[in-house]
């Protein structure tokens, strides 16, 4: 189980996806909701998507902005 949190100071849209090494998406984590200020959290079960071990990507969009992070499945 895979936890992230994110912190938004204003209501906006946000976008959450989950991509492998490519850059192919593997699952819409957040598609594109409104959200209210604060602090945020979710979670995805990798064995639901089918990730085997490697390196991912999240990528946060909010708004205007976007934040990529990696993930390491062992």
């Amino acid at each position: 189980m895979l936890t992230y949190n994110y912190f938004i100071r204003k209501q906006m849209p946000v976008t959450i996806g989950l991509y492998d090494m490519s850059g192919k998406l593997l699952a819409n984590l957040v598609n594109t909701s409104m959200q209210t200020d604060g602090l945020h959290t979710g979670s995805f079960d990798a064995a639901t998507i089918g990730l085997t071990p490697g390196v991912y990507y999240i990528r946060f969009t909010f708004d205007k902005k976007t934040i990529v992070n990696k993930v390491v499945k062992i």
